[in-house]
């Protein structure tokens, strides 16, 4: 047995719980080798910067956001959807005829950078609302919501706000061609690319690190 091996062994006898010997290990030992992934799932993030594990016996007083952890990504999401229903952006004639921004379906789900996409969009001439700081989420972003729609759509109405309409589909920042760009129903888990004009629910998110 490696003594690496030997010191994992001896944390987790002496505590019984394998999470709290991964942490002691991680703290004991340091470094790369020592890090502990972030479980997947849903958190509630709140006003003071604190986070937690969304359990449903959580404080309710000062949320802020709800994140998400899938996959080793993380990202929070807004407790409410904007106003109303938005052209992703103003003028398509605005948008490059090519960029290597815009993904067919396969790598836009595996697209997880909001940051430039949302730019990408701003450049080109948007009315959508956003504040500082907040993106419109990739395509991989809005699969993740959806795949853990269930604890999301829980804790999004624990905070106050508002669960994931089923009604119409909401805008990803994905871009597909010029005049196009994904967009996903979260009440039949269906990705369209639709013309960037047309009207559709938008989500904000923002950056969550763990």
């Amino acid at each position: 047995m490696e003594k690496s091996q030997e010191i994992r062994l001896a944390l987790y006898l002496a505590s019984r719980n394998l999470e709290e010997a991964e942490k002691a290990y991680a703290f004991v030992i340091g470094g790369k080798e020592a890090k502990v992934e972030s479980k997947n799932g849903v958190y509630l993030i709140y006003e003071d910067g604190h986070h937690e594990m969304f359990t449903g016996e959580n404080d309710k007083d000062g949320i802020k956001s709800v994140g998400i952890v899938f996959d080793g990504h993380s990202f929070a999401v807004a407790l409410k959807d904007l106003p109303e229903q938005y052209a992703l952006v103003r003028d398509t004639d605005e948008c490059e005829k090519d960029s290597p921004l815009y993904k067919g379906e396969i790598d836009a789900i595996f697209d997880w950078d909001a940051e430039a996409h949302t730019k990408h969009i701003v450049e080109a001439g948007t009315d959508i609302p956003l504040k500082d700081g907040e993106l419109i989420p990739t395509a991989a972003m809005l699969v993740a919501m959806y795949r853990m729609r269930e604890q999301l759509n829980k804790a999004l109405e624990y905070a106050g706000g508002e669960p994931l309409k089923t009604d119409d589909y909401y805008w990803s920042s994905s871009e597909n061609y010029q005049n196009l760009s994904w967009i996903l129903g979260f009440g039949n888990g269906h990705l369209y690319n639709f013309n960037k004009s047309n009207s559709h629910y938008v989500r904000p998110c923002t950056a969550f690190n763990l």
